[in-house]
């Protein structure tokens, strides 16, 4: 099997969180109030944000493989802790273990994936596919795991919530089962050239900041940081207030993933009639519209299917951002600037969770979602004038002597 297909597997197996739906329950449960929940979120973020770097450093100098197993283990053992978890501090111990346990994985797999797909193919064409197909087969898993768990709520109630989270670590482990066997791949000639690792990094960073489209890129992100986790921690308890039945706790989660399954593994279909400014203005626009939406509607029926509509919408520009960015940095440098573009991501998503936290506090979940839905809009907008602006407007090219052998120069 090659390493396209195994990072395909260990997506779709370490999706499988079928904690997801009962995960606010389980600690509300265990008096933790939901504003310490979303604004504890930010411990998650500062994590990441602050092993994201180094580890991508770790990534392309000694392999991504190397980060992938360390990040699974790590997410495993996260999943262990939750069981403990009964306190403020505990929580803040697991987002902790979390955040840097996806800090590990930041980048590597995508860019472990994009080197093995231009060495099995000679060419970038078709990656954007590939990538689409890795992270739609996360969803897949996380559709299968969260429809499991609402039928389990359903019929169990909370007896069912310790049982949910120890699957969740064994199917993190059987997906670093997988990882094992990767191929690695490292870069070492080119490390060499830069002397060390925090040449590596200077180098990194250059590449970001000297290419106007990457640069334009992580503003676009900042401004359209989408809020997925905040609604997952979110809209349970609201899915109660408002009388949803237990059921759909899992199921509308698993409706929506699947949809955004379906969206992600096409929507590099839009690359032939779309510039990149465009797939990213209107996927963000209509999900601003659709968190307004969910804040308003009051028909059970009408709130699901918002519900639905808003996941199937989440990172469904991501494919199209990723075959953009990918195609111009160099392949010994890549899990580097990925892992910076994800470090200024992270800045952000701090700032956001902390915000979205006291606003839960001051003006309640309902108003929460407009925020979110309203910072969407009004982002989208100036995210793609920008882009505009700086004439990052072009359609994804798969000619690589057009990209890699100049990243910089844009």
């Amino acid at each position: 099997m090659t390493n396209i297909k195994k990072l395909q597997l260990i997506s779709l197996i370490g999706g499988m969180y079928y904690y997801t739906p009962i995960f606010t329950l389980l600690l509300l449960q265990r008096s933790i109030s939901l504003g310490f929940i979303v604004a504890a979120q930010t411990v998650f973020s500062v994590a990441m944000m602050l092993s994201v770097v180094p580890t991508g450093l770790l990534a392309d100098r000694f392999g991504q493989k190397l980060t992938i197993q360390v990040g699974l283990a790590l997410d495993a053992l996260g999943m262990l802790l939750l069981l403990f978890v009964h306190n403020p501090v505990g929580l803040i111990i697991f987002f902790a273990l979390r955040g840097v346990s996806v800090g590990f994985r930041s980048g590597s797999d995508e860019a472990l994936l994009y080197d093995s797909y231009v060495d099995e193919h000679k060419t970038a064409e078709g990656y954007s596919r590939s990538y689409g197909t890795m992270v739609s087969n996360d969803i897949l898993g996380f559709v299968v795991a969260t429809a499991v768990a609402g039928f389990a709520v359903a019929l169990f109630g909370d007896a069912s919530y310790n049982p949910l989270v120890v699957a969740t670590g064994l199917t993190t482990l059987a997906a670093l089962a997988v990882a094992s066997t990767l191929k690695r791949k490292t870069h070492r000639v080119e490390h060499d050239k830069r002397g060390n690792m925090f040449g590596q990094l200077k180098q990194g960073v250059k590449v970001v900041t000297k290419s106007r489209t990457i640069t334009a890129l992580t503003i676009a992100g900042l401004l359209t940081l989408n809020g997925e986790y905040f609604l997952r921690q979110t809209y349970q308890p609201f899915f109660q207030d408002m009388m949803v039945p237990a059921l759909f706790l899992g199921l509308a989660l698993s409706a929506g993933k699947l949809l955004n399954f379906a969206v992600i593994r096409n929507v590099h279909k839009l690359e032939e009639f779309l510039t990149v400014d465009r797939i990213i203005l209107w996927v963000n626009l209509l999900l601003g519209i659709a968190f307004i939406a969910f804040a308003l509607v009051r028909s059970v029926w009408a709130l699901v299917l918002v519900f639905v509509i808003i996941q199937a919408l989440l990172n469904a520009e991501r494919p199209v951002v990723s075959d953009y960015i990918n195609q111009r940095i160099g392949p010994g440098q890549r899990s580097t600037v990925l892992s910076t573009v994800s470090f200024a991501l992270n800045i952000g998503q701090i700032v956001a969770r902390l915000a979205l936290g006291l606003s839960i506090g001051l003006v309640g979940m309902g108003s929460t979602f407009i925020v979110q839905g309203v910072y969407l809009v009004i982002g989208s907008i100036i995210g793609v004038w920008y882009l505009r602006r700086c004439g990052c407007v072009h359609r994804v090219k798969h000619n690589l002597s057009d990209v890699i052998e100049q990243p910089v120069t844009i």
